[in-house]
């Protein structure tokens, strides 16, 4: 039997969603990067929101360099 050694990819820390979580990274979030609390409330915000929580491998997000 061969081994599955060299096609395993390792992946980092996959969270697990809840709620109280994902509060708890949005008020995170607003707090660190001086967001205006109407920010979750732009359509672009739960856009992404929408997109990222269909997936099933977790996200890269996105570097500007």
């Amino acid at each position: 039997q061969s081994s599955l050694e060299g096609h395993l990819v390792e992946r980092g820390l996959i969270v697990q969603f809840s709620e109280s979580a994902f509060h708890e990274a949005t008020i995170s979030w607003l707090i660190e990067m001086d967001q205006p609390i109407h920010a979750l409330q732009h359509p672009s915000f739960g856009r992404m929101v929408e997109i990222a929580s269909h997936t099933r491998n977790g996200i890269k997000i996105p570097n500007c360099q």
